[in-house]
């Protein structure tokens, strides 16, 4: 679509997907509401200009209502489309939200470890450094 706008990519925050596919959604509303105008305009045309409007307006509501009955069924199509989208989306999200708190929560530990390591280092370095200097060992 033209005003839809650029896809989000994978990474994008959740409210800018929601608000493109929200974006979507209307897209296709709209479309759907000037196809069924065009059809509606297109019909009135058409019968005028055959001259036989009084007698056929009855048929021409039928056909009509039963041309956007139509539409309304394959906007409903759409729209289940849609949440189709919405739900593996939603799926999609909470997996890699899992994954990256797994990922984040085993970073954290390697560099609580790394520090714990590098603190100890430094510790026992100072300690025999002032064992050295006083001649004794210190508990």
């Amino acid at each position: 679509g033209g005003e839809g706008g650029e896809a989000p990519s994978f990474s994008a925050p959740a409210d800018e997907t929601m608000q493109y596919l929200d974006r979507q959604a209307k897209d296709i509303e709209m479309r759907a509401e000037q196809e069924r105008d065009a059809m509606q305009r297109r019909i009135r045309v058409r019968a005028y200009t055959q001259g036989y409007l009084g007698r056929s307006q009855a048929r021409l509501n039928e056909r009509v209502e039963a041309e956007v009955a139509e539409q309304v069924q394959e906007l409903k199509g759409d729209e289940a489309r849609l949440d189709e989208v919405l739900k593996t989306l939603a799926r999609d999200m909470a997996a890699e939200e899992t994954s990256l708190a797994a990922q984040y929560k085993a970073e954290r530990e390697v560099l609580r470890d790394r520090v714990r390591s590098e603190v100890r280092e430094e510790f026992n370095r100072l300690k025999s450094d002032i064992e050295g200097r006083a001649g004794f060992a210190i508990d």
